[in-house]
């Protein structure tokens, strides 16, 4: 029996040091959720949440809600809409907000920041974890 318990140590010892794997990368943007920082530029205030199929969130005023797809590697935005309320000082902000929003079709993790891109390659948006 000491001979067990030995080897069960040892193996118990290399399991602790053996290196472990690397982080995993974020392979979809489905189910996570973003704090807008920045649009075009623009300090913005506002979330993004991902779903599988839908997007929600706050812009600079309104909630909003559309539709969300990734394919090859890309990502398209639509269909979105907003409650109606009107905030003093904040509508332009916000109309820039979903518009780059909806100009997004690729994505970059970097970090703890996801950058939304248009089609020219431009970020349109950075976003805070």
């Amino acid at each position: 029996m000491p001979a067990l318990r030995y080897a069960v140590i040892a193996l118990a010892i290399v399991a602790m040091l053996w290196p472990s794997a690397p982080p995993t990368a974020l392979t979809s943007l489905a189910g996570s959720e973003w704090r807008v920082v920045e649009i075009d530029g623009t300090k913005v205030s506002g979330t993004l949440r991902f779903t599988q199929s839908t997007i929600r969130g706050r812009a600079p005023c309104n909630a909003y809600f559309g539709a969300f797809r990734e394919h090859d590697g890309g990502i398209n935005i639509a269909g979105i809409n907003v409650t109606r309320m009107m905030c003093a000082g904040r509508m332009e902000t916000e109309r820039a907000f979903l518009e780059n929003l909806g100009r997004a079709r690729k994505y970059r993790v970097d970090g703890g920041s996801l950058l939304l891109i248009d089609a020219d390659g431009k970020a349109v948006a950075r976003l805070s974890s």
